[in-house]
């Protein structure tokens, strides 16, 4: 349907409303009559607005979706007034195209690691312009598990060296729907082509759909933490995820003590609630659960504060929520969440209900009635948050799917983006934009719409050379993986045009 047909639709709507057969009779009933079709030119007037709202966002899709500031008080993003000295510019990459990237990592030997979506790990090396070489293939992952794995992760050893590279994995059932559970899992990979693949941690959950075991990174201590998805929409189980439960492990970040580790021979963290004995919580146990409620983290930084910080998507509608401590179940949320950025802290809960792990309350519940990041109105009045819950640092935005996230280091622009995080908006946005931080952790400016870091197709996963500045970004969407590099200097004048 066009434009025109909506308006033809409007018209002929009107005509007909406006002259109804006027039957004989007394007055009111012509008043009767006169009130119907006044209702009618209302009903007809309302479709056609609907109407015509599909059509503009069809023509003209819905503008980006703006991040804005939490309700604690962070000040408002800068929109449409970007520093005009940081400006990068894309570079096409033909080496990568066709191929679906989920992870970007600089290894050891200064080379571009790119993993995809199917197992297959890419080699590039990197020319001095930051453009890249043909790849070599690694493909033992793949033959290490008779096939495709959906391949999400690669973070390299702190012990790692160019002659030496030691990598950890994460990777689940090749699949995007009705995929079995419990079939995730930590593999280590070594070797100079990284031949040698030996699983370290199986058994960990997989959701029916694409929450999966997702990005690893080493913290200051020297474990791995893992943000594990979470098996459904809002807390319980619900048709579209297939009616699974939340698992013990689920809607978490995980931490894995890799000294406890031996390669080879695998820790089993099958849970009770699946039928095996693992207990996170034993006092010597190699996994652990270091935090709970994060919903769906694709990728988490530790930032050189010292503190670890975690882009959040958020649920979509018609999610259920159970029932527990004095709180009550709740069914088809009608609205989604926003994503959320977290700074988290251990033991703490960010809002995902995961009745295993004894966390009922959907977010900040309904304390006061008041509106606010975090409450959930379809609570009852004086429904509490759970005790450890924090609320977000930044609420992202509506269905903006933020996932990869970097902390920017180097003097590029003169050090103005130097430790500022940068995250991938993979939907609404479609872009690059960065968050400045306080001394405390919180967010004091958020800057998107930065010049050669907009009008994306899908951007997943990021990570920056920090021997030049440049940032390299897959495009999960475009099928590729695109160069960012700084340009020096602001941006040119715009010339005024002579009048005659």
């Amino acid at each position: 349907m066009n434009n025109g047909d909506v308006e033809s639709l409007v018209q002929t709507a009107s005509n007909r409303a406006a002259v109804p057969n006027r039957p004989r009779g007394s007055s009111s009933i012509r008043r009767i009559m006169a009130m119907i079709a006044v209702l009618a030119i209302l009903l007809v007037a309302a479709k056609v607005a609907h109407l015509k709202r599909r059509v503009r966002d069809f023509i003209h899709p819905p503008a980006p979706v703006p991040v804005v500031p939490n309700w604690q008080g962070t000040p408002k993003p800068v929109h449409g007034k970007p520093d005009p000295e940081i400006r990068f510019e894309k570079v096409a990459l033909p080496v990568t195209a066709g191929v679906q990237f989920t992870c970007v990592v600089i290894g050891p030997d200064g080379q571009l690691y790119g993993g995809a979506n199917d197992g297959r790990i890419f080699r590039f090396p990197i020319h001095a312009d930051g453009t890249l070489d043909s790849p070599t293939i690694i493909n033992s992952l793949q033959t290490a598990e008779n096939g495709k794995r959906l391949l999400i992760g690669i973070c390299f050893d702190p012990s790692a060296t160019a002659e030496n590279p030691v990598a950890w994995v994460t990777h689940n059932y090749f699949a995007f729907r009705e995929a079995p559970e419990w079939t995730s899992k930590i593999s280590r990979m070594s070797g100079k082509n990284l031949e040698t693949v030996e699983d370290v941690v199986i058994n960990l959950p997989r959701s029916y759909n694409d929450h999966l075991t997702n990005q690893p990174s080493f913290g200051p201590d020297g474990a791995l933490y893992i943000p594990q998805g979470a098996n459904s929409s809002s807390g319980a189980p619900d048709d579209y995820w297939g009616n699974r439960p939340e698992r013990l492990l689920d809607a978490s970040i995980l931490r894995l003590d890799v000294t406890k580790v031996t390669p080879g021979q695998p820790i089993n963290v099958l849970t009770p609630d699946g039928g095996g004995n693992y207990d996170p919580y034993a006092r010597n146990a190699p996994l652990k659960i270091y935090a709970g409620g994060v919903r769906n983290a694709y990728d988490l930084v530790w930032a050189s504060d010292g503190r670890l910080y975690v882009p959040v998507n958020g649920a979509g509608s018609n999610g259920n929520v159970p029932a527990g401590d004095d709180s009550e179940a709740l069914t088809n949320l009608p609205n989604a969440e926003d994503d959320w950025l977290f700074r988290i802290t251990p033991g703490k809960y960010y809002g995902h209900p995961n009745p295993q792990q004894h966390h009922f309350v959907l977010n900040g519940g309904n304390p006061d009635g008041k509106l606010r990041i975090g409450t959930v109105p379809e609570y009852k009045v004086g429904t509490q948050p759970d005790p450890d819950w924090q609320p977000a640092i930044l609420d992202i935005g509506a269905h903006c799917s933020a996932d990869g996230i970097i902390e920017y280091r180097g003097n590029a622009f003169h050090g103005k983006l130097d430790r500022r995080l940068m995250m991938c908006r993979y939907a609404g946005g479609s872009d690059i934009f960065s968050v400045e931080l306080d001394s405390n952790g919180n967010v004091a400016r958020v800057q998107d719409q930065i010049q050669g870091l907009t009008d994306m197709l899908g951007p997943l996963d990021l990570v920056e050379d920090h021997h030049t500045g440049n940032i390299y970004v897959t495009e999960y969407g475009g099928k590729r993986i695109t160069l960012l590099r700084p340009l020096n200097g602001p941006a040119p004048a715009t010339q005024p045009v002579a009048t005659p």
